[in-house]
């Protein structure tokens, strides 16, 4: 018979058993997830709606979330969002409205959002307060120091980060072998394969140190063209071999260097294969090459199919299924959200990709795998955090070493000035009280007020500023002709002579007006080709720290040290922009420019 005293015992371990059963059970259920498992759990709890929601990265308009603005978010599920200058204004506006972005859309799909920018630096810039307003890639690499980019990348993160970006659709990695492209130019890092790797490389692996998504672009390569995507189709008759000679090494090497995302092209390749279709909706493009050949797993994100590559020769909507279909893992409708009426043409790209999904013609196992990758690298970024019950938001953005940031600029834009000639010894100048500057009317914005590059110039060193436009009849360009008469020296800053000829002539007539005429290009470095200065240099941006570095160089308070990033006598190509096929039943009605050149921080008057 059992005595007490041993049953006793029994009951106690037996209690002592059950609590370690119980103690391993906790420890079993609150171990911590894996990621595939968190995923996963993200994925489970999303309706297809929601899943959609995930490919696309929407454009708003205006600076703070609307009524409309809100039930548009609600209708598409939208999981990521473009923001572009007409959002933005001083970084409390823009922390604040990135903020309630991602709890807007935390709150409709319980994933968050990947908030993505166009900030490459030189003219392509969206935000310039809380961010340093750093000079274009090619005056980098003129530096003839890749760190120099790397630690672009990393202060250029660092700010975005703070500000509330994730995503960064930068850097450009074109080779820039047509001195006749209109929109790349000096946003490439030069016309050298090897030089547009070295420089890239530094740049992705900066940006993406300080958890903010580098994207690539644009892929398989747009530095070749003679015409702009923004405005129409263009067309490479480049062969698969030439390509990749030239064009596709940058992008193999940041993949092997570790891109997260690469941002393709809406580009025809006639000669590589026989459909007219841009590399952003062509399967052998994104899934044959850039999937299989080159092994990218990463995120392969589109250009804006609201540029006029695509709407004159596609619905929005049907490019959007194009798209996905074809490879990419999300579409970009930015520019598209400036009015009510584009925010309805979203969410018709919307609709068009859930029904495509829901009647067939879209595989739904194609779109698990995007959703997953999407998820992913917003896991990968720290995105996840935000949907934690007990992640504090900030009311203001973190600060950053600002005056460290802005030495930089200062310093790189300085070191990329690069003479080219000075057959006639019209350097070092002296006595520059007597010098005479001119510049086109573009404005720059100098502690929130805005002037043009010559009045700015020419403050800093002491001298008298002109400015011309072409396009006022009010504008007295009469008086810059007599202006620089008698002049000891005339500091043209020369922005788009290359490109056009109205320009180019009205410089070169204050060239005749004065002799002794110095040209600094602040764009394309190609300038010369046209004025046959005997003085050239080049700053290769018009950004406030480039006009700094021009007037350290003339004051001679630093030599100049640029090495040139591009064969300036490189030979012209002359690409095709071909014709909209007659049974295209495209949208034409072109909705406002996107990505890059809508959002020149240099605004030109008209």
């Amino acid at each position: 018979m059992w005595g007490v005293k041993y049953l006793k015992k029994t009951i106690a371990l037996f209690l002592a058993l059950l609590i370690m059963i119980s103690t391993s059970s906790c420890s079993i259920t609150e171990k911590e997830l894996t990621v595939e498992e968190q995923i996963e759990n993200v994925i489970s709890g999303m309706t297809l709606e929601e899943k959609v929601g995930q490919l696309f990265i929407f454009s708003i308009p205006g600076k703070k979330i609307t009524p409309d603005v809100q039930n548009f978010l609600s209708k598409t599920r939208a999981g990521n969002i473009i923001l572009y200058n007409d959002n933005i204004t001083d970084r409390q506006q823009t922390f604040d409205l990135n903020k309630a972005l991602q709890q807007e859309i935390i709150a409709n799909t319980q994933a968050p959002a990947f908030i993505a920018i166009d900030q490459e630096g030189g003219s392509v810039v969206r935000a310039t307060d809380g961010a340093t307003y750093f000079t274009s890639a090619m005056a980098v690499a003129a530096t003839n120091k890749p760190e120099n980019a790397e630690t672009v990348g990393n202060y250029m993160g660092e700010e975005l980060r703070n500000l509330g970006f994730n995503m960064n659709f930068a850097p450009d990695v074109d080779i820039n072998t047509n001195p006749a492209n209109p929109v790349i130019g000096t946003r490439s890092y030069g016309d050298d394969f090897a030089k547009v790797v070295s420089f890239s490389e530094g740049m992705i692996k900066g940006i993406q140190a300080q958890q903010v998504l580098a994207c690539a672009k644009h892929y398989p390569g747009h530095g070749g063209t003679s015409a702009d995507t923004h405005n129409g189709l263009v067309t490479i008759n480049k062969t698969i071999d030439e390509l990749k000679s030239s064009d596709l090494i940058p992008f193999d090497w940041a993949i092997r260097n570790g891109v997260d995302g690469i941002m393709t092209a809406h580009i025809l390749y006639p000669n590589i294969h026989d459909t007219r279709e841009p590399a952003t909706i062509s399967d052998y493009f994104l899934k044959d090459l850039l999937r299989d050949e080159y092994g990218f797993q990463g995120l392969i994100v589109t250009d804006s199919v609201s540029m006029g590559a695509i709407t004159n020769n596609y619905s929005i909507s049907d490019a959007a299924v194009a798209a996905l279909d074809s490879g990419a893992d999300m579409v970009v409708m930015g520019g598209a959200g400036t009015t009510d009426t584009t925010l309805q043409k979203q969410l018709d790209a919307y609709n068009a990709v859930l029904q495509g999904i829901k009647n067939g013609s879209v595989s739904h196992a194609d779109i698990y795998d995007k959703v997953y990758r999407v998820l992913y690298y917003k896991h990968r970024y720290g995105l996840f955090e935000y949907i934690n019950p007990t992640y504090e938001w900030a009311d203001t953005p973190p600060t950053y070493k600002e005056d460290e940031h802005e030495a930089f600029a200062d310093k790189i834009a300085r070191e990329s000035i690069t003479l080219v000639k000075d057959s006639k010894g019209l350097l070092p100048i002296e006595n520059l009280e007597e010098c005479v500057v001119v510049s086109d009317s573009n404005q720059i914005s100098i502690d929130g007020k805005n002037t043009t590059a010559a009045q700015y110039l020419a403050n800093l060193i002491g001298a008298k500023g002109y400015t011309y436009n072409l396009k006022k009849k009010t504008f007295d360009n009469e008086a810059v002709v007599q202006g620089v008469k008698g002049a000891k020296r005339v500091v043209i800053l020369s922005r788009s002579a290359f490109f056009n000829e109205s320009d180019a002539s009205f410089i070169r007539r204050l060239m005749s007006a004065n002799s002794n005429s110095i040209i600094i290009s602040i764009a394309s470095p190609y300038d010369n080709r046209v004025l046959n200065s005997s003085t050239y240099l080049c700053a290769y941006s018009g950004v406030p720290s480039s006009i700094r570095g021009i007037a350290a160089v003339l004051k001679g308070e630093y030599g100049v040290s640029g090495v040139l990033p591009v064969n300036l006598d490189a030979e012209i190509i002359i690409t095709e922009t071909p014709d909209v096929e007659e049974e295209s039943e495209a949208d034409t009605q072109p909705i406002e420019d996107t990505e890059e050149t809508e959002a020149m921080t240099e605004n030109t008057e008209e």
